[in-house]
């Protein structure tokens, strides 16, 4: 039995988390608050610097010690945590997983204490062996989706606004149709929302909250903690109720920790430089040159002063490139040249990671990335003069630590703050800037010192659009029908963004293509095979580490100055042209790949009139380069090779070679296997290059471990004894994909009867460390038992078993790994297996509860308004009287809609999307078992 957990034990399991380092008395009250309640304040005011990352710390200690009580408040299970650009939520995401990392050490070590008691009270939660999971939603990457399978375990979800409001409302950017109500009901029951720096997020603030007041109305309410939503800033404004934290009476009395003391109250005395030449507004080459010299020569002045390191922080991209060069240009004839670290949001994930590993920096130089959520400790910051709340920000990362008695802020302004354009002050407006000049002029000498800010707060930011909107609840219906075709997708703006600028983040990834021949130019459209392209980027997607973060505006600049090449994009499991169909535009949170040949880029950041090409990549190993990255979530190495593009590191004849071999495999019929590859390569005396450059040992297994496979395109279009492209992955686990998980196995033909079992079994589970009453689980319990149901249809058997063996019964899932388009050669188009299995639950017993039958149906995220299919078109010709009936009654008649309405109103639309994810949940689980 797991030994009782109490808050006084967190002092103790922080300080063995973060070396030694005793939580600040504001946390530990945080930490006794969330556990003695099972709520999370409203607001956390706390100066930057004050350690309000603890966050994570804390709500994995809460969930931890509340599973260890009988009885009495319980914390949200899961932890969403928003901050506003990519580059921070790797940040928190790095932290969550440095803390998962050290549980999974502790679990067999009893030595460690309270860290393994809280490891082992974690993993009796979890159905999956994660103790303790952590998610990333952001631009740029394929979205984490493990989070929505085990809902009973202590999750972490770092996520962008965008991404995390956008599953809140039932229209996740990235997201498949069947997870989208998966999300919406996960997100709004057991978690809690902490959005950092909420000032700039107050839209998503409010449908946070609206979301968690209709949530409220749900029985479910009763059963499950409603959505908590808790804005964190380090500049109030005013004084908030339901708020813990540090106020600046605690800080002038020595109320805090000595510690906090330096952190808070050490001067940072301003210095105004107005006559020496603003970038910002620069319009002729000298005058652009004489302000980066000058930046230059403050940089350099205090390298000279011993102020590291020193932090440059610039409102633009495009400035910090310049300065960047301005910077390594003056250091070339020196005798030591100081090290420097690039950090800007649009900057490619591979070579920022880079830099953010990086020790021993001297100089940084960076954008508003580090505003938020960055633990850096400048000796000296030079800044351009940006917004009141976002120089507090900036100052946060000045003399951070406190162990400096004093440290200088260097604010670059313009000659008349009172007269600046408005192209000059972008991203901030005018009187924003002219507002912060006269803040800055009354801080007097102590400076952006955090307890002086909180005293003096800055100017507030002026609103972006004139009233933030309100989500009716009718609205919320709309956006929760996912299963419908819309006309227009929904614009999330109105409720996600302060602003109403259509301009969305997206991500753009270069890559080697398959050329139509071995000589093409790789840029012209023409050159490109498309359609092998399209296959190719199925078969190896883009990887996080591969992501320029862009916008959709900068994406359109940078496609033009290029001449428009060709670009693809993820629509529906399909790798679309941009352009050559109806929705296949550039839309939030797409995911662009163009040729890895387009010129467009300065220092890794995508740049209309940058001069160098973007490259590949994808396999940094391969090119001799370091990489940590891991490739997707179950491979940690991706090779490609294709027609026309060469690979650094790979002779041209052995990339033809491989793409030959496979051509003549396929022709022979033979299977295109590592082994049969090797082997041919042999008979050319070019297997030796194959092991060493893809790591194998003697059996042709990876030397660093797992499985290496293999998959190929088709024949090249006009080099027919080649294919257009060769995939190897070093594998560590299966692919645990939705659909493929709902059909297929990698082991024997699961019976129909036995999987139907096993999935009840666990949702019965589920739903008894849910705490559910007895009639919920008992309902869980039967719409698990009839899920699959509709599998029974012989047609459906057909495909499944293609030509195998027929079992006694009826089978699940297939031993096969892949399987023909179900509606080529078996089915019908848009026939959903679930849509009979409501029927057939029906036709048994048609007085249970109306939320039985729907969590059938909509098992896989169909069917959540209305099928496709009417009865006739759904049953095969020998299905019995009672069930064409039934299926008539449901589907023919609106009864089918009319149930959906009717639960959707007495459940509410996120608690009904709960309870098809709790369900879901059962079936991914059992199935990643094979079972």
């Amino acid at each position: 039995m797991t030994v009782s957990i109490d808050s006084v034990d967190f002092e103790d399991f922080f300080s063995q988390l973060n070396d030694g380092q005793r939580p600040y008395k504001w946390q530990s009250d945080l930490a006794h608050a969330v556990l003695s309640t099972g709520k999370w304040p409203e607001h956390i005011t706390a100066p930057t610097g004050s350690g309000k990352s603890a966050v994570v710390d804390i709500h994995v200690f809460a969930v931890a010690a509340a599973s260890t009580k009988i009885a009495g408040p319980v914390p949200p299970r899961r932890l969403v945590h928003v901050v506003g650009r990519r580059a921070l939520v790797d940040e928190v995401k790095r932290r969550s997983e440095m803390i998962r990392d050290r549980l999974i050490a502790a679990l067999a070590d009893e030595s460690q204490g309270i860290v393994h008691r809280v490891a082992k009270s974690l993993q009796s939660l979890a159905i999956s062996d994660s103790l303790l999971s952590v998610s990333t939603l952001r631009g740029g990457i394929v979205p984490d989706r493990g989070w929505q399978d085990d809902p009973v375990a202590c999750q972490i979800v770092c996520a962008t606004p965008d991404m995390a409001g956008s599953r809140l409302l039932f229209r996740g950017y990235g997201s498949s149709r069947g997870a989208k109500p998966r999300e919406a009901g996960l997100l709004a029951y057991d978690s809690v929302l902490v959005i950092d720096e909420a000032h700039l997020n107050r839209q998503l603030s409010l449908t946070a909250r609206r979301v968690a007041d209709l949530a409220a109305e749900s029985p479910l309410a009763e059963l499950v903690p409603v959505l908590q939503v808790v804005e964190t800033t380090a500049t109030p404004q005013d004084r908030t109720f339901n708020a813990i934290g540090v106020d600046a009476e605690d800080i002038r009395s020595g109320a805090v920790e000595p510690e906090l003391h330096r952190r808070l109250s050490r001067p940072k005395p301003v210095t105004l430089h107005k006559n020496d030449g603003w970038l910002p507004s620069a319009t002729t080459a000298a005058s652009k040159k004489a302000a980066v010299q000058n930046i230059v020569d403050l940089v350099n002045q205090a390298l000279e002063n011993g102020q590291k390191p020193v932090g440059v922080v610039l409102n633009r991209v495009k400035s910090a490139l310049e300065v960047s060069e301005a910077l390594q240009a003056s250091w070339k004839e020196a005798d030591s040249t100081p090290s420097m670290s690039l950090l800007v949001g649009p900057r490619r994930r591979y070579e920022d990671s880079y830099d953010r590993n990086r020790e021993d920096i001297d100089v940084y130089v960076a954008t508003q990335t580090v505003e938020v959520g960055v633990d850096l400790d400048f000796g000296c910051l030079i800044t351009d003069i940006a917004s009141g709340a976002s120089l507090a920000q900036r100052a946060g990362r000045l003399n951070r630590s406190g162990s400096r008695k004093s440290a200088k802020a260097h604010i670059l302004c313009p000659e008349d703050p009172a007269g600046v354009r408005e192209k000059d002050a972008a991203p901030y407006s005018p009187d924003e800037l002219f507002r912060a000049h006269n803040w800055l002029n009354s801080l007097g000498d102590e400076g952006l010192s955090p307890v002086n800010i909180l005293e003096c707060p800055p100017p507030q930011a002026e609103p972006q659009k004139l009233a933030l909107s309100h989500l009716e609840e009718s609205r919320a219906r709309l956006l929760s029908r996912t299963s419908e075709q819309l006309v227009a997708e929904p614009d999330l703006t109105f409720w996600l963004r302060d602003s109403l600028e259509a301009d969305n983040d997206i991500t753009v990834v270069g890559r080697a293509l398959p050329l139509v021949s071995e000589q093409s130019d790789s840029v012209e459209d023409s050159a490109i095979d498309a359609d092998a392209a399209s296959s190719l980027l199925k078969a190896a997607p883009p990887q996080p580490h591969e992501a320029f973060p862009t916008t959709t505006q900068k994406f359109h600049a940078l496609m033009k100055s290029a001449g428009n090449p060709i670009a693809f994009v993820n629509r529906r499991g399909v790798w679309a042209r941009v352009g050559s169909e109806a929705g296949a535009e550039v839309c939030a949170g797409d995911v662009v790949c163009v040729p890895h040949t387009l010129t467009g880029s300065t220092q890794s950041v995508l740049a209309p009139e940058g001069e160098q090409v973007l490259g590949d990549v994808l396999d940094p190993i391969g090119q001799g380069r370091e990489h940590s990255a891991q490739v997707g979530s179950n491979a940690v190495r991706c090779v490609v090779l294709v027609t026309g593009n060469d690979v650094p590191g790979v002779p041209s004849y052995w990339r033809c070679s491989v793409l030959e071999i496979c051509a003549s495999l396929q022709s022979t019929g033979e299977e295109v296997s590592v082994v049969n590859i090797f082997d041919a390569l042999v008979d050319r005396g070019q297997e030796g290059f194959f092991k060493d450059y893809l790591g194998l040992d003697d059996d042709l297994r990876p030397e660093s471990g797992g499985e290496l496979t293999v998959a190929c395109g088709e024949l090249s279009v006009s080099s027919h004894n080649q294919v257009s492209w060769v995939v190897f992955n070093v594998v560590q686990s299966p692919s645990s994909q939705d659909e493929m998980l709902s059909e297929v196995t990698t082991g024997e033909l699961v019976g129909l009867d036995d999987h139907q079992k096993h999935v009840a079994d666990r949702a019965e589970d589920i739903g008894t460390r849910l705490c559910l009453p007895a009639e919920l689980i008992a309902l869980l319990k039967v719409a698990a038992e009839y899920h699959d149901a509709g599998k029974s249809d012989q047609r459906f058997q057909a495909w499944l078993l293609q030509g195998s063996k027929r079992p006694a019964g009826p089978v699940a899932k297939s031993s096969l790994t892949q399987l023909p388009k179900r509606q080529v050669n078996f089915l019908p188009a848009g026939w959903r297996h679930e849509q009979l299995s409501a029927a057939i639950l029906w036709s048994v017993n048609n007085t249970l509860n109306p939320l039985a039958y729907r969590l059938v149906g909509t098992s896989h995220g169909y069917g959540r308004g209305a099928f496709v299919m009417n009865a006739d078109q759904l049953l095969e010709k020998s299905a019995s009287e009672q069930l064409r009936t039934t299926a008539e009654e449901l589907f023919d008649t609106g009864v089918w809609d009319s149930l959906i309405d009717r639960t959707d109103r007495s459940w509410g639309v996120w608690a009904a999307a709960w309870f098809e994810a709790i369900l879901r949940s059962a079936d991914v689980t059992v199935s990643k078992e094979g079972r």
